[in-house]
């Protein structure tokens, strides 16, 4: 969580942050680390079986058929810096942004504040 006081400027701080992301992209080491995490997640969800009926019931909505574990680890590994990019300009854009707090109503003039300096109220 961020002080009401402080909350514009971790706004702009995430601002600054996603800003650079859109454009430069992510670095080697968060690209691996993104598919670690994600190839880690897939693996560990396998091994309850409410999460591995959840991933059928998914796969069916999505796809329209069952997709083979193994098929979603190759997609994970095969994602491209470019690819990260390109959803990283589509939806890292502030006029994109809900900007949404919670807290005690005396905070809410500094989360506008904040908002408005991002252009997202």
């Amino acid at each position: 969580g961020v002080k009401p006081a402080r909350g514009a400027e971790a706004l702009e701080a995430l601002a600054k942050e996603l800003e650079r992301f859109v454009a430069e992209g992510p670095t080697d080491e968060e690209l691996d680390s993104g598919k670690a995490q994600m190839r880690g997640s897939l693996l560990l969800g396998e091994e309850s079986v409410s999460n591995h009926m959840y991933h059928l019931a998914l796969d069916e909505l999505a796809y329209g058929k069952y997709i083979p574990l193994a098929t979603h680890l190759d997609e994970v590994a095969g994602v491209t810096r470019e690819q990260v990019m390109e959803l990283a300009r589509r939806f890292f854009t502030p006029e994109g942004w809900t900007v949404a707090a919670v807290g005690p109503t005396s905070a809410e003039n500094f989360v506008r504040d904040g908002a408005r300096a991002l252009g997202a109220a």
